[in-house]
């Protein structure tokens, strides 16, 4: 017998709102008439990678999972081959409609704010120190592409934006 959680066994421990992404404990009435069940289930943790995206975490039979790859395993019946996306750059938004099945780079391409670490909070602008100036430039097909040295950050992300709609056939921004 497997220990991988399936589907089926996913299905008989927690309910799935695909709509409204949330997960909740099945509702059950015991022999006297009580019922128990029926309330959001889950905790929100921080991880990441300098992002620090929140994530919603469920445990089933003891094992955590994250609440996207979970959703994803209950209406599609495998798990995720690859990354889960949350389109709208929302990670705590589970519904099925905003998850996607994609590849690393095509989930970077999807970020939509700026790491803990950039000191100017502009998604793909950094200064430069030698100049003073805003520099942006952006990852295709791994290589970086200079997009150029503006006088303003706002000036700078706007140009990243721009390049990144155009470049980054992942981007939903």
């Amino acid at each position: 017998m497997s220990n991988e959680l399936t589907q089926e066994k996913l299905k008989i421990k927690v309910h799935f709102d695909p709509n409204s992404g949330i997960f909740t404990k099945p509702k059950k009435i015991d022999k006297y008439g009580r019922i128990s069940g029926g309330f959001n289930i889950g905790s929100i943790n921080k991880v990441g990678n300098g992002i620090g995206k929140k994530y919603q975490k469920i445990s089933v039979d003891g094992k955590a999972y994250l609440g996207h790859r979970l959703a994803w395993l209950y209406i599609y019946g495998n798990w995720p081959k690859n990354q889960i996306d949350h389109i709208d750059g929302n990670s705590l938004n589970n519904s099925i409609n905003n998850l996607r099945d994609v590849s690393r780079i095509e989930n970077s391409q999807n970020i939509r704010s700026a790491s803990s670490n950039n000191k100017t909070g502009y998604l793909g602008v950094f200064l430069h120190k030698q100049t003073g100036k805003y520099r942006t430039r952006i990852m295709v097909n791994k290589k970086i592409v200079e997009l150029g040295l503006f006088k303003n950050p706002e000036d700078a992300h706007a140009a990243y934006i721009n390049a990144k709609r155009e470049l980054h056939s992942s981007c939903t921004i």
